[in-house]
């Protein structure tokens, strides 16, 4: 959010209303949707040494991970072309 708005994050946080756990995994505090915030952020340049133990420890079968990442990023793709009509990646 903070790249897209080209905000720090304390004042993107500031600016809109979410769940405060949310709020503390954005800003960096340990809690579990911190743990699967740095997981997608590791996914995301390929540090494979790191993924293996974090998926262990969070539960989640590593077969099933690229399909959901592309999704994730073909939507966040959608969003930063404006030109283009937005899909959801649930749809």
């Amino acid at each position: 959010m903070d790249a897209i708005l080209d905000m720090r994050m304390p004042d993107v946080l500031r600016e809109i209303t979410i769940h405060q756990e949310i709020r503390d995994a954005l800003m960096g505090k340990t809690n579990k949707l911190r743990e699967i915030f740095e997981f997608a952020f590791d996914y995301e340049p390929g540090r494979w040494e790191e993924i293996g133990p974090a998926a262990a420890r969070l539960g989640i079968q590593e077969d099933l991970i690229p399909a959901p990442y592309v999704e994730a990023v073909e939507w966040a793709r959608q969003i930063l072309s404006p030109q283009q009509e937005i899909v959801s990646p649930r749809e």
